[in-house]
């Protein structure tokens, strides 16, 4: 885990990117991806480029990155975004710093403590409940 003060810089850093991909983006079009997920642990002191580093995150999401229909990236500048956490589920604080790491107004954060992290992809009803709030949170997007 890094201290504080590692936490703060990685913080930064990730701000920093964010900026200059939407800088790129602004002047040419061109969309920075990093991968989503990475078995190996970010580093304290140089963090990670993937979304989701470490291995207890790639033993659930890594199998994924094998089938045909899912990219293992997301791109660093994105635009609208959503993200349906809660204390219950894994790492919420980080949660709470990507999302405010992502570089826009047109963002939702939906936080609910009444469920675990894997009832979000497990249990019907829950799932059910996060389709309507993603289908609600993005039809109002212009």
């Amino acid at each position: 885990m890094p201290t504080t003060e590692q936490g703060e810089a990685l913080y930064r850093a990730r701000l920093e990117r964010a900026r200059k991909a939407k800088e790129l983006y602004e002047r040419t079009g061109e969309v920075v991806y990093q991968p989503l997920v990475d078995p190996k642990a970010a580093d304290p002191n140089k963090g990670s480029s993937a979304g989701l580093p470490g291995l207890v995150v790639w033993q659930w999401y890594g199998p994924w990155t094998l089938r045909r229909e899912f990219e293992n990236r997301y791109a660093i500048m994105s635009d609208p975004a959503l993200i349906i956490h809660g204390d219950n589920c894994m790492n919420a604080a980080s949660a709470k710093r990507h999302f405010k790491s992502i570089p826009t107004e047109k963002k939702k954060l939906i936080w609910n403590n009444e469920v675990s992290h894997f009832q979000h992809y497990n249990q019907p009803d829950c799932v059910d409940r996060n389709v309507g709030d993603i289908a609600a949170c993005f039809s109002q997007i212009d």
